[in-house]
């Protein structure tokens, strides 16, 4: 074979190679786009969530019972 016939072989096989390379590449970046796309598409199953954990916070902070400032002032004044 002829030094031209070698070089022809091997630019095919160079653009054989690319384009496998591309193909593998492009079916990766694919498959992470879909991935995000998924995610942005449902954004209000996890924006629209209740916030359980405040809720369950100002519960635990809420006094249980409420007395007003004269029981207050009343039951300190007694212990005088």
């Amino acid at each position: 074979m002829s030094a031209w016939s070698w070089a022809i072989v091997g630019a095919a096989a160079l653009f054989l190679f690319s384009v496998a390379v591309s193909f593998a590449l492009a079916a990766i970046l694919g498959h992470i786009g879909q991935e995000v796309s998924e995610l942005l598409e449902e954004p209000d199953l996890w924006a629209n969530a209740p916030l359980t954990r405040e809720e369950i916070q100002a519960e635990q902070d809420a006094p249980t019972e409420r007395s007003t400032l004269s029981d207050r002032i009343g039951a300190h004044g007694s212990h005088r």
